[in-house]
């Protein structure tokens, strides 16, 4: 199982964001820190954004900034987020159209249903606060991407 590229922009966003609340970012500053393209840092925090997760500010100060508390917010609600479609295999999604001809006595598919559900339930029990509690590590890393 993988998560997209999106997804993993997006947990390192949040766990930046968090850990460093006070401090300017930028698409450009996300983009050099994640080393990730600055296109697909931009559609991430406007997912982000859309979900109030964070919110941006305009101006000489303008960036990025938290919007959401983090001891509220858990992984899965961030997964869940950028990835509202998250299937396993591509029958997790069948619709009629596009219905799997084994659908009607397969049993593959509830089984990846029950271990998607089990996989979000684990994300669910973390929230952005734990994952990004160790700020005394994480700070000198973040200014060490960007210097």
């Amino acid at each position: 199982m993988k998560l997209t590229g999106m997804t993993d922009i997006a947990t390192r966003i949040m766990v930046i964001i968090v850990a460093s609340p006070d401090d300017h970012w930028t698409i450009e500053r996300f983009a050099t820190v994640c080393q990730s393209p600055k296109p697909q840092v931009t559609k991430t925090i406007q997912i982000l954004a859309r979900h109030g997760f964070v919110q941006s500010r305009r101006g000489r100060t303008g960036g990025f900034y938290l919007s959401c508390d983090p001891q509220c917010v858990t992984l899965g609600e961030v997964v869940r987020a950028v990835e509202p479609n998250f299937a396993l295999v591509d029958c997790m999604a069948c619709t009629d159209k596009t219905a799997c001809p084994l659908l009607p006595v397969c049993r593959v598919r509830s089984s990846m249903h029950k271990a998607l559900k089990a996989f979000m339930a684990e994300l669910d029990k973390v929230t952005l606060a734990q994952v990004a509690t160790d700020r005394q590590t994480l700070e000198p890393a973040l200014h060490a991407a960007v210097a």
